[in-house]
């Protein structure tokens, strides 16, 4: 799937038009609004989210699908794809885009200093993954599967940010490359850590666990896809990035942004596993694993490269994140240690 990109690159009226809603779903536009990269659109039948993607329909078809398999099972906490005329759950644009439709969901994004809505959080991320299992994709579908190589793509995550530390060494002095060799090593020796409790872990066994039970993850459980509704239900939308893949992947993503807004909180981070492992249970080999991914500081080595290499960011911005990174390392590490063995 090709990375994302602004969707609503033309005038709303246009981008709507292409789209052609009454022809191929039989509504009537009466307003509409852009939110983010999508249009809100109010119709005669009720309220949707138009999208346009330029992904391949074997990826719309699995997203579909997967959505559709955990409303079958019960998991309503999520916008649901409205087909077309034809019964088709997207449609192609002259552009050779894509468009499709799905409900409106009332509310606000989550709020990430919230513990009930933290620990609802946990508690929705459970059942998706329990509604998950048992799903097979159609023929239509590119079975989008990540499961093996988890650890082989841990050793080439070591590797490389040892290989960038490295060859920041042999470049002329400048304040952000200063900035990593002074900060950067703490972060590798974790990674190492990581690694190696890693690779001590009964990975293996979990993953023919997880390929049977032939379920999926969200993959991108972030507090701006989680929509708290007027009834105060957590909703979750956004499913472009779900695939088959150990559900450590949707955890470890979720609580490290958690847990680095709460200053590294073992105790909070003790409940919110909690929260999950009373709905969908957590094995001792799965917190192993877990709790090497968490010794990972991705977000720290990508902020780095997108401000000396891409440019993406200033140097200050990349600056004063790494720094403020750097000075809750001490935090972070007695977190680790602290990480729970089983639940």
């Amino acid at each position: 799937m090709k990375k994302r990109k602004n969707d609503i690159n033309t005038k709303l009226d246009d981008y709507i038009s292409t789209a052609n809603i009454e022809e191929n779903w039989g509504l009537k536009v009466k307003k509409a609004k852009q939110v983010r990269s999508i249009a809100k659109i109010e119709t005669n039948k009720g309220t949707f989210a138009l999208k346009k993607v330029d992904y391949q329909p074997q990826n719309l078809h699995f997203i579909y699908e997967a959505q559709e398999h955990l409303w079958k099972n019960g998991f309503q906490y999520q916008p649901r794809w409205l087909v077309t005329n034809s019964g088709l759950p997207f449609v192609q644009s002259p552009d050779e885009n894509f468009y499709f439709l799905n409900t409106w969901i009332n509310g606000k994004e989550s709020d990430v200093k919230n513990y009930k809505q933290l620990k609802e959080i946990m508690r929705l991320q459970a059942n998706l993954h329990q509604y998950s299992q048992g799903f097979t994709p159609s023929h239509n579908a590119m079975i989008k599967t990540k499961w093996d190589q988890w650890d082989m793509k841990y050793e080439s995550y070591v590797r490389k940010f040892k290989n960038q530390f490295n060859e920041v060494k042999l470049q002329p002095e400048s304040p952000l490359g200063s900035v990593f060799l002074e900060t950067a090593e703490g972060f590798i020796e974790m990674a190492e850590e990581g690694k190696e409790l890693f690779h001590t872990s009964t990975y293996p066994e979990v993953l023919n666990q997880a390929i049977a039970q032939k379920g999926f993850v969200h993959g991108d459980i972030a507090y701006h896809n989680l929509i708290c509704s007027k009834d105060r239900k957590i909703n979750v939308i956004d499913f472009d990035y779900c695939s088959q893949n150990l559900r450590i992947h949707d955890l470890a993503r979720f609580l490290q942004n958690v847990m680095r807004r709460s200053d590294w909180d073992s105790v909070l981070n003790l409940s919110l596993l909690r929260a999950y492992h009373e709905v969908n249970p957590l094995s001792e080999a799965e917190l192993k694993i877990l709790k090497a991914v968490m010794h990972q500081s991705k977000r720290y080595l990508r902020t780095f490269k997108r401000g000396y290499i891409t440019k993406r960011y200033t140097s200050e911005k990349a600056i004063d994140f790494m720094v403020e990174e750097a000075k809750a390392l001490d935090k972070r590490k007695k977190y680790l240690e602290s990480f729970p063995t089983k639940l």
